[in-house]
């Protein structure tokens, strides 16, 4: 039969557990943390390869692979995200910057959109309230829509169909 451990020995082992796989886990998340640092770094600068504008992340050619390397190496060597696209769109120019920093010109491309919608949204609005209003106008007046010679000529025209029937 199997002996009953001492709660002492149970202790030490469950914090043997605890502290191994503690020390197993670690370096995953540093791998991780690396790993998101470089995947948010090539979705941050467009492939000067000339193919298509294409984020590094998704451009498949030999010059967008060389670039991955050399920013996981720039990585590795503890440079940080913001170094390493400075340094890339130093080299290369600021059209391969994927994401549009908000200021100066940049301004309006992040505005007009709303001030658009706004503008349009309330011509649309008052056109629609114009041609809301103009209905019950006409409906509210009081007016016969047709004449009584109109009205005799299309009850004449009934009888004569339910005559033919």
């Amino acid at each position: 039969m199997l002996k009953q451990l001492p709660s002492r020995a149970v202790l030490f082992y469950y914090l043997i557990i605890v502290l191994t796989s503690g020390v197993v886990v670690t370096p995953k998340i540093v791998i991780g943390e690396s790993a998101s640092d470089l995947k948010q770094l090539l979705r941050s600068v467009y492939c000067y390869c000339g193919c298509s504008r294409e984020t590094i992340e998704v451009c498949v050619c030999g010059v967008a692979h060389d670039i991955k390397n050399e920013f996981k190496q720039l990585l590795n060597q503890g440079q940080t995200i913001e170094e390493i696209k400075a340094g890339y769109i130093a080299k290369y120019g600021t059209q391969f910057d994927a994401i549009m920093k908000a200021e100066g010109f940049n301004l309006v491309a992040y505005i007009a959109p709303f001030f658009f919608l706004l503008i349009f949204g309330s011509i649309a609005i008052l056109v629609i309230q114009r041609q809301k209003s103009e209905i019950t106008e006409t409906r509210g007046s009081g007016e016969k829509i047709l004449d009584n010679n109109q009205l005799k000529k299309m009850e004449e025209q009934v009888e004569e169909y339910r005559q033919k029937r």
